[in-house]
């Protein structure tokens, strides 16, 4: 029964044909684009086994991490036995021996993917580096790949605590996007987990939890969906249910709001209190210019003092640095009205409506060119980058770089 097998190729299912090649001594960064091709070709080969939605993503992933994944483990089929009681009826025979043939053939199935897996992650490195891995008789791989990966990373890819904890904070500063798919938070997360395990320092369910409610709690727009959530029995508050429960919510919210995105109260007060800030730092720049120019030696201009005059002031009070600075902050609540108006006659603050931008001197990856380096940044997107500048934009934001450049900031 076993011979009428025949051996199956999956390549032609997998996302990565060839895995990316190391060269040298496998770290951190080789060995888990690895894993990331891998778990990308384990899952694009359909199959039941763990709930359907994830393909063999089970071969490649320990049973703990597939669970932050899935609800339903992925229960990897043992090796059949055929066994016929004496005295078995025809049909029951009959059954059994059907019973038997699917198993097997699922049970060879899973083997064969498992071993063309196996195959391609040891052909993208180097034989030396893992040649503690092979047995000294037969040459042969006999770990699983999930234990292939934990003794990779044990043995090449150790982690720094400081960059375990660099990574954690930025995943605490992110501030979740409607318009992003869930899944770009939850690749950062996941990120995040496997790079405690290779720091020796683990996160536990709970921990993991609780960087995805803190995130969204920063989102204006969960925020009655978190107040359902948090109503939901403790152990139904895992990591799988909560990623089903926050992309089931942004559809809907989508749904509703369609393509546009339309502006809650919330973002519409966020909008105001950003543009608050930003005339706030562009005073404070302008403050200290000024109090530089002063401690320079600085003379009011005439069209200054003889505006001064005309309003029966003494002329030293122009001379003093708080009056400039007064003159300075009238004109940015001016401007700060102008731009108000401007907004109500073409239909309030709709995310299509561009705003003018005082002060693009500095580059943020979240935001573009605008008042505050990428490191000071309050209002982090996912994937933000504290290094982003306008030379090395790192794929951010190009929003007024354009600006920026024609002024001479870069």
């Amino acid at each position: 029964m076993s011979d009428q097998y025949k051996t199956i190729d999956f390549s032609p299912l997998f996302q990565h044909k060839v895995l990316t090649r190391v060269y040298g001594v496998p770290d951190f960064d080789s060995i888990k684009t690895l894993e990331d091709e891998l778990k990308a070709n384990a899952s694009s080969v359909q199959t039941e086994l763990g709930g359907g939605q994830f393909g063999h993503l089970g071969l490649v992933v320990s049973p703990t991490q597939y669970a932050n994944a899935s609800q339903v483990p992925y229960d990897r089929p043992a090796q059949p036995v055929l066994e016929i009681p004496q005295g078995t009826a025809q049909h029951e025979v009959a059954r059994l021996r059907h019973d038997y043939v699917q198993a097997h053939v699922q049970f060879r199935e899973v083997c064969d993917l498992e071993k063309q897996l196996l195959s391609q992650l040891t052909q993208a490195i180097d034989g030396l580096y893992i040649r503690a891995l092979r047995n000294q008789h037969t040459g042969t791989i006999k770990q699983t790949i999930p234990q292939v990966f934990t003794w990779l990373y044990t043995k090449y890819g150790q982690v720094k605590q400081e960059a375990l904890v660099k990574k954690a904070q930025s995943i605490r500063e992110i501030t979740y996007d409607i318009q992003d798919p869930m899944v770009v938070l939850w690749n950062e997360i996941d990120d995040l987990t496997r790079l405690a395990e290779a720091a020796n320092n683990p996160y536990t369910p709970r921990q993991i939890l609780e960087f995805g409610e803190t995130a969204l709690l920063k989102c204006s727009d969960f925020e009655g969906d978190m107040k359902k959530w948090y109503s939901k029995p403790l152990d139904e508050q895992t990591w799988a249910n909560f990623k089903l429960f926050c992309d089931t919510a942004r559809e809907a919210i989508i749904k509703v709001r369609g393509t546009h995105q339309r502006l809650t109260e919330y973002q519409s007060a966020n909008l105001t209190v950003s543009k608050v800030l930003e005339a706030v730092e562009t005073l404070d720049h302008k403050l200290n210019s000024t109090i530089a120019l002063y401690q320079e030696g600085f003379t009011p201009p005439p069209q200054l003092q003889s505006a001064n005059s005309s309003t029966g002031s003494s002329s030293s009070m122009t001379s003093e640095p708080s009056t400039l600075i007064m003159m300075e902050l009238l004109q940015l609540m001016r401007d700060m009205r102008q731009d108000r108006s401007r907004q109500t006659e073409i239909g309030g603050n709709r995310p299509g409506n561009r705003r003018d931008r005082k002060n693009i001197s500095k580059y943020c990856w979240s935001h573009g060119a605008c008042t505050h380096a990428g490191s000071d940044c309050q209002r982090k997107k996912i994937g933000h980058q504290d290094a982003a500048s306008f030379t090395s934009q790192m794929k951010g934001s190009t929003a007024f770089v354009k600006e920026a450049q024609a002024k001479g900031y870069f």
